[in-house]
Parts: C-alpha cells; structure tokens; sequence
C-alpha cells in the first residue's frame, strides 16, 4: 500500500495565534463531515483512490481500479460532500495530483500492466469553473513516474521525479502548459521532494541519501550533493525491503528538516532525525535523533508517511500521518525538537493514514483522504472527512478525553481477592469469590464505568487486579496506551503510560488483546512489537523487550514465576543481527529483562499462536504449558528444557492461529485447537485430537472428537469440560454450549444455537459472556444446561464492517471477564464497567 501514499505538501494553518495568556493553547480538530465507499451515491467501481486534490469545493480523486478521476463537491453550508462525476483518467496507476494557477497537474505510472488503452505518465488538465469537471489538456507519455509534485510559491514553475529518479522542472506558461526545461538524476533523489520556506532548495531522499538541489529565482535548479541519514542499520535486509524514509517537513523559519525512517519491520526499529539547516548555503547537518525505543521519539517515530503541518505563528502545529489520527505539537526554535505531542482522534470509521490533505485557510478546513484495509481479507475503502479547526487551552494531563462516570464515592470492599493475571491467579479461570446474588432481575448494580480506552482502534485486552490497582490496555490513535485505575472506586486514571503502536488497521483487534500480568511493585504488558515492565505505583517503564505477533494484534500476556517473566514470541539479540532471532518461548529476570532461557520447538513445523503460557501442576511438577495450533509442551520453569512436547497431524494445524488456554487436571490436559479447517471440508464432523494424558515425559492422545472451542478457554470441573463451541464462524447459530466428559469426549449434553462466549467459574457457578453481551449464571452438571438467571449488559455494540465476516452483525464482546473484590468487571473495547455481584 505504500505506493498509493503521495507525500503530503506543507500545509500553512491559519488562526493558531499564541494566546495572550500563560496558558498554553495548542490546535484542536473537529471533524464535520464524513465520506466513505459505503455510501449510496459513491459509484461502485470506486474502491480505492491514490492522488488526491482540492481546487475549490471541488475534490478529485485518481482510481487505479477503474482508470478515471472521480470528483466531489464540498458544500459549506450543509457541511456535506457529495459525488458529481468521473472522466477518463490517461493514467492508470500512481497518480499523484498538484493544482496550480486554478489548473490540474498528474504523474503517475507510463506502464499499463493492462493492455485497454496506453498509459500516460505526465498530464495537465483545465477545470470548468461551472461544473469542476477536469478536461485533459495534454501529455507528456514518456515521463511518468511514483512520487509527489511541488510548485513554486508564485505557482509559475513545477518540480516532480519521473521514471528512471530524473528530477524534473516545468515551467508553467501563462495557457497553463508546462514546458520541459531540465531534468537530472542524483543520490538521494527520488519522488518525496520539500522545497525550503525561502525556495531556494529542494530536497528529496532515496536509498538512505538526503539529495540538495539549488533553485534560483527564475526556477532554474541544479543537483548540489547528497548527504547520508543518520539511522543504525540492523537488519539491512529487512530495512531494504521495508524501510519507508520521509522528509516530514521544514520547519518555518527554515532552520530544521526532519526525516522519519518507518521500518514496517518488527526486526528494525524506526527512527526520526533532526537536521540543522543552513538558510544560506542550503546544506544540512545532523543534529539529533534517536529511535523509537526512546521515549522522545517514540511517538514521531512510528507513524509512517508523516507531514508536519506548521501554524503561522511559527511555535505549534500538527503531525499528520493517519485519517483517524492528527497529533498536535509545539516548535523550539532553538533546538528543532518538537514537544508537548498531544493526539487528537478525528473518528472516521477506520480511514488509515492519508492520502493526502488540503487546508482552507480562509475557512480554517481540514480535507482529508484517507483509506482503511482489513489484512485479513484484503477490503480496502476509501473516504474522506472534513475538519474544523480551531485552539484550545492544552490538556493539564494525558488523555483528558477519558471519562469516568458513577465513579464509585465510597469503596467498602469486604472481599479482597484479587486476579492479577490472564485467567487468574491459579490459571484456571475459576474465582474463589462466594455468596454472589443469583437472581440478576433488574439487572447488577454499577458500582463504576469509564469509556475512552480505545476511541478508534478495536481493543479487547482483560484487565487485571491487585490490591487497589487496576491495569488494562489501550489504544489511543496509533500509540499504545497502559492505564492504571483505582480498582475499587473507578474515577479518571492514576497514570497514563503511552508506547508506540502501530495503525490499528486490523478491526479484529486494532490494539493490544493481552492481559497484564501485576506482580508486587511491578505490572509486565504486551504491546505492539514489546513486552513492556512498569512500575505499579506511576507507570514508568523498567525495561523493554522486542516481540513479533502471530495473530491479530499482541494477544500474548505474560506470566511471572519466582524472578521470572516467561514471554512467547520474543526477538532476542544475538552478535550478528539484533531484532532478528525469534524464539517460541523466553524466560527473563522479571527485574532486568535479562534473558535467562529461550526454547524453540524442534519440529520443522511452524507453530503459530497468540494464546499465553500458564504455570500448571502436571504429573507431580510445576510447569510452563504453552500451546499453539498444532503443538504443546511443558517446560521446566528454570530451565526452559521440555518436559514434554506434543505435536498434532499437520492436517489439523490448517485453521487459524487461536488455541484456547490448556485446561488439565494434573494428569490430562485439554490441548484442542481453536478453530480449522477441516481435513475433509465436506464433512462437519471431522474429529481432532482434544486431550492427551502427560506422563512419565511422555504425551499420548487420550481421545478425539468433535470439541473445539475458540479462542476463549472452557472450565474444567469435577472430570467434565464446560464450554462454548465454534462450530461455526465466530458467532454463527451452530456455535454451541456443551458439556464433555474429559477422560472419554463424551458430550454429556450439547445446548444448541447459543453463538460463542467466554466463561469463568465463581460460587460454583459458571458467569458466562456471550459476544452479543448476554450474562449468564449456569450451573456446572453433567445432567443438563441448567441456567440460573440472565441479563444483557446495557451497552450499545459497534456495528462491525468486514465484509469477509457476514455471521456477526455486531462487534462481539471479544474480552473475558474478571471477577475481584466481589466485583465483576466487564470490558468492550472502548468502555470498561464494574459491577456488584455481591448485592
């Protein structure tokens, strides 16, 4: 997709004035309107669009997929867009668009990979100020080519990077007709060119080289030198294949430029440079930058495609790199830094990074284009949206946009049993509450609800308990985000702690899924590519350790045992390459992130999972039991040395890659995968290996049937196995609820047509969550589905927008809940609720 991203041109915002006052005012967005690919009177064919140009209330959009320019009208005073017509585009692929003088100007691809008309790589076109319809003027089919165009500040002259990296100047005449008048090549130049404030340069980047180029007053440019970036190589071969490097933007004054390297890559981090300028000679110089693993940098360092968008008073401004994203920032003049980074969300139902934007400085309008892919079906829409923009006093802390209502003003709590852990402190998900109220009639009591946890991005993780400490993730725009909450009485957040993200583009889980793990004064967490250590008490980071996901997003929580921490799917550095040795399973100081082990599964099967290892007790020994689709073993907890390992017929390991957390009884351990897809896919009944008995160092299959539950876990209790079943889609009508008899795989009885859900065990009972948020409270017999009471939690569902997943109307109550302090405390996505189960 990176092709598709034209580098977006400076933009100048006006009505950011400094305010009179002490108090510091930063810009503010607020989004107005919206566009997408759903909407009823956007043409069919459009799917995706590439360059993208306001004229006017005129917005035009290039699309590859049917080879036109696609073109919109904003309408002030209703605040609305709405689609006009398309022309025939001579470009079919690439093209960036640029206006200038009131005209239209394109460079895209002189390939056709489709053999339906020539392909042009460079045109001009006039606009009917009646209609805003676009009428080709000419070409130029030689000169083509990926990249952005820029214009001189009086508009006369136009500069881009054609085929063969030939920087190209064009002098506009007075009919709109650019002439050809020079063209070279160079290190460094390639197709992201800034020109300086002053106009004296321009500059573009390419293969780690930032290309200088002279421009005089008449237009006329010549290729000066080019000088190397400042970022450590790691992996030069994943930084080869991803490594995005961006001249984000000049500073006013013309004194700084900053480039932004985004790997893409989990083995290679990515990193913002600061370059000092020379406003006479052009050159440049190094002057600071670091990584993304630096908190200064972490948040400019991981959003890709980024554009600094300055304000007139020359000291604050945006950070634009995603259509639901825009950060805020203030400028030191004197240093280059960019501080007091502040994201504002513009919720535009998913619509990644954008394509480009367009300023209305008499109006103070943000346009945008920006568009949203579902990786795992390959969807990609459009849209656009249009944002008001304005100042406001800047926030006294982070995430001031959290809300916390009925926060509870007095907290006697009388049970303290705490779950610090994914599935409890005892991994079995079972509570050790009792006496909990079993008529729900009217509903449970809210003792505390807080919303604006993930505003955007789709966030399942679990929150954990201990003490008075509550710790949960989530996600904010692009930055991961660790909040910690009085677990008790609710409220705005004890601390905020924000780490580097990715763009959330995956609606199955945009942000992290895991469980944080609190044990004593520390809290261990999974983000987006780490494992992260903080401090309990205010939420600063210990220590940092790479990671790589298998699934949708982190899923892997972390477990703590003596002075470890135990870590699946960790990058660990070795003397050649660091970020680049993955491991299966890694156990390290829970104190220094120091590793201690490391295990990697011998078979020559790639096993892949984002399920958590759990401490359990399995034929007389404590043991690490991790499994994946396919595979389990269990580990000696000090040493990483298999006790034992277990691996499936590959003819099983072809469904996704859930496997719901191991569930034993000291002897047999329930290790079927989640959901696959059928060695014979005719037949619905196609049987799996679901349990097999651990002994001696040796794991045999007990039996095989038709059990297999999703991703979350069932409970184990009295030799039978209690859970839901995804015999269908995620939340199809065949999904079930069944009991199974663990040492036979008998189903004792099966509940049909209850759709999926997750479950724990409290009083004896059975809470269980369906994904379409109903409560129930079961009892755990052989002799039949026996429901003691019900109830929906009262919070309205997302609608959910993949295509490839027609069986769930909604977005599905994905995160299981926990029990602590008498309390049940329910999470979906955005909003986290707390109940009394007591009274």
């Amino acid at each position: 997709m990176r092709n598709f991203h034209a580098i977006l041109s400076a933009l100048l915002l006006a009505g950011f004035v400094r305010a009179e006052t002490a108090t510091m005012t930063v810009p503010t967005v607020e989004l107005i309107c919206k566009f997408n690919t759903h909407d009823k009177e956007m043409p069919r064919t459009f799917k995706i669009g590439q360059g993208f140009q306001r004229i006017g209330d005129y917005l035009y959009i290039t699309t590859p997929m049917d080879g036109t320019i696609q073109y919109f009208k904003w309408n002030a005073q209703t605040s609305k867009i709405s689609y006009v017509d398309s022309v025939t585009n001579p470009v079919v692929d690439g093209q960036t668009l640029c206006a200038a003088g009131g005209r239209m100007y394109g460079l895209g691809l002189n390939v056709d990979p489709r053999p339906v008309r020539e392909a042009t790589g460079f045109t001009w076109y006039d606009i009917e100020k009646e209609t805003g319809k676009p009428i080709v003027k000419g070409s130029l089919p030689e000169i083509g080519g990926w990249g952005n165009l820029i214009t001189s500040p009086d508009e006369k002259d136009l500069y881009f990077v054609g085929s063969g990296i030939q920087m190209y100047w064009m002098k506009i005449g007075a009919d709109g007709t650019p002439t050809k008048s020079a063209s070279f090549a160079g290190a460094g130049i390639r197709g992201n060119l800034r020109m300086s404030p002053d106009g004296k340069n321009i500059y573009s980047i390419n293969e780690g080289k930032i290309g200088i180029v002279d421009r005089k007053p008449t237009g006329e440019i010549a290729y000066k030198k080019a000088i190397p970036l400042n970022v450590p190589v790691t992996d030069p071969e994943a930084m080869r294949l991803d490594a995005t490097p961006t001249i984000a933007g000049i500073s006013p004054d013309g004194r700084w430029l900053y480039i932004e390297v985004y790997s893409g890559h989990p083995r290679t981090p990515c990193h913002f440079n600061i370059f000092k300028r020379d406003p006479e000679t052009g050159d440049l110089a190094f002057s600071e930058g670091g990584s993304d693993y630096d908190p200064k940098y972490n948040k400019l360092a991981t959003l890709p495609f980024m554009n600094l968008i300055f304000a007139p008073d020359g000291k604050s401004g945006f950070i634009s790199t995603g259509g639901d994203l825009l950060q805020t920032f203030r400028y030191d003049e004197k240093t280059g830094h960019l501080t007091d980074i502040t994201s504002v969300i513009v919720p535009t139902d998913k619509f990644g990074p954008c394509l480009n934007v367009s300023y209305d400085a008499k109006n103070n309008l943000l346009f945008g284009l920006g568009w949203w892919q579902h990786y795992a079906y390959g969807d990609v829409w459009n849209g656009f949206w249009v944002a008001k923009t304005g100042t406001a006093p800047a926030p006294q802390r982070d995430r001031s946009d959290i809300k916390a209502t009925h926060a509870a003003a007095d907290a006697k709590v009388t049970n303290t049993d705490d779950w610090p852990c994914w599935r409890g402190i005892h991994g079995d998900g079972k509570s050790p509450l009792k006496g909990i109220r079993k008529d729900w009639t009217g509903g449970l009591k809210e003792v505390w609800r807080v919303s604006g946890l993930s505003p955007v991005s789709a966030t399942w993780s679990a929150p954990t308990i201990k003490g008075d400490k509550l710790v949960v993730l989530g996600k904010h725009g692009w930055t991961d985000e660790a909040l910690c909450f009085d677990a008790d009485k609710g409220g705005e957040p004890l601390w905020v702690t924000q780490l580097p993200g990715t763009n959330g583009g995956d609606s199955w889980a945009g942000g992290p899924t895991a469980t944080p793990y609190i044990d004593g004064d520390k809290v261990y967490l999974s983000q987006s590519n780490h494992y992260v250590c903080l401090n309990v008490a205010d939420g600063k980071v210990v220590w940092k350790q790479n990671s790589f996901s298998t699934g949708h997003a982190p899923g892997h929580s972390p477990l703590v045992w003596e002075d470890l921490v135990i870590l699946p799917n960790v990058i660990t550095p070795d003397n050649k390459w660091p970020w680049l040795k993955q491991v299966q399973l890694c156990a390290l100081n829970k104190n220094t992130g120091v590793q201690v082990w490391g295990y990697q599964e011998n078979s020559k099967l790639r096993f892949e999972s984002y399920t958590s290892p759990l401490l359990l007790k399995i034929d007389g020994k404590d043991q690490v039991v991790y499994t994946a689709t396919g595979y389990a073993c269990g580990l000696d907890p000090r040493t990483g040395k298999p006790f034992w390992e277990y691996v499936l017929d590959p003819k099983y390991t072809t469904g996704g890659l859930g496997s719901p957390a191991p569930l034993t009884d000291g002897s047999n351990l329930v290790v079927s995968p989640g959901f696959r897809i059928a060695a014979d896919p005719a037949s619905e009944k196609d049987k799996i290996p679901a349990v097999v008995k651990i002994e001696n160092g040796q794991a045999k299959t007990v039996w095989e049937g038709e059990y297999r539950n999703m991703w979350s876990a069932g409970i184990l209790k009295n030799g039978f196995v209690y859970s839901f079943c995804s015999d269908g889609l995620y939340n199809g009508a065949r999904s079930t609820f069944r009991c199974v008899d663990l040492l036979t795989g008998t189903p004792k009885w099966v509940q049909a047509n209850t759709g999926s859900g997750s479950l724990v065990e409290v009083d004896d009972y059975l809470l269980c969550l369906t994904y379409g948020g109903d409560l129930w409270l079961l009892i755990p017999t052989p002799d039949g589905f026996k429901k003691v009471t019900e109830w929906t939690v009262p919070l309205k569902h997302e609608n959910w927008v993949v295509a490839g997943a027609p069986d769930i109307p909604i977005l599905p109550f994905w995160t299981v809940p926990v029990i602590a302090h008498g309390r049940l405390y329910v999470r979906y996505s955005d909003v986290m609720i707390c109940y009394d189960l007591l009274k």
